[in-house]
């Protein structure tokens, strides 16, 4: 199958949910045959509706059939992560560290995903070490302000906030109030350029406390055309299970009413879909 014809039907295949059919078309491309754009819009397809397992075996595919460009390889680690298989990931992102550390584009990219890593054992184990090792993964980027570095700075807030709740000690003077306004100044300064950016901002504001600014970017973001099912699960595996603020109500309160879910209830009012379109950005947030 040539690599028009597959992007195609793949994309019509996940599209309507025929997700079974993923696999098998797949088995009938040849991986020599795609350039990078193919491939990297093949992966984003296969990753948007979250098949990890397929997202697996495709980067597989290609990666074999000797494109070794990273992006491909950090995929595939993606793929593990989001499938739990968190030591394999971080053992090949390690390395791919070592080898593309100083890459403007997959530098960054790749200590992120190191943090990601690092924090889904946190969540896993309660080890106070991975904690502190994700806070210095996301802190490398977001204090040199590479990459994507409100990525980085929003992840920090979010393990802060965590560290600071539970008593974890951390070693360093970053404060996740203060980062939180430095992510929400910047996003108003250079306006925001896509889905991601209104998330974080959304992020940011509830690290803030600050319930009108939650409001408004929570319609902004739920309402935003690119806006899909992926991107909400993304957006809010990162920042439920690790940090929020602090309330008597429970994790998800700043008053113990409930203020937060309501704020995404109300956000949804008029406009809560799970639209079939996406960015084409590929970082995992």
């Amino acid at each position: 199958m040539q690599p028009k014809q597959y992007l195609t039907e793949l994309e019509s295949a996940l599209e309507q949910y025929r997700f079974r059919e993923v696999r098998t078309l797949t088995d009938q491309i040849d991986p020599s045959s795609f350039d990078l754009l193919q491939i990297k819009k093949a992966l984003y397809l296969i990753r948007r509706k979250r098949r990890f397992a397929d997202l697996e075996h495709a980067a597989s595919l290609f990666n074999m059939a000797g494109n070794e460009d990273p992006f491909i390889r950090r995929q595939w680690c993606q793929s593990l992560l989001d499938q739990g298989r968190v030591l394999q990931a971080l053992a090949a992102l390690n390395l791919m560290s070592q080898k593309y550390s100083d890459e403007p584009a997959e530098g960054p990219e790749i200590r992120g995903l190191i943090g990601r890593a690092y924090k889904q054992l946190f969540v896993e184990d309660g080890q106070a070490e991975n904690l502190r090792a994700a806070i210095d993964a996301y802190r490398f980027d977001w204090e040199r302000r590479q990459g994507n570095d409100w990525w980085h700075g929003i992840n920090l807030v979010s393990l802060l906030s965590r560290a600071k709740r539970d008593g974890i000690s951390i070693d360093n003077a970053l404060d996740a109030t203060e980062i939180a306004q430095q992510i929400r100044d910047g996003i108003e300064e250079h306006g925001a350029t896509g889905v991601w950016d209104y998330g974080t901002s959304l992020e940011a504001a509830i690290a803030q406390q600050d319930e009108r600014a939650i409001l408004i970017s929570a319609r902004k973001y739920i309402q935003h055309p690119d806006a899909d099912a992926g991107q909400h699960a993304r957006r809010f595996r990162r920042g439920e299970p690790v940090a929020v603020p602090d309330g008597p109500g429970g994790r998800a309160d700043t008053r113990g009413d409930g203020s937060h879910r309501a704020a995404r209830r109300d956000a949804g009012r008029g406009g809560l879909h799970c639209r079939g379109r996406a960015d084409h950005g590929v970082s995992e947030r």
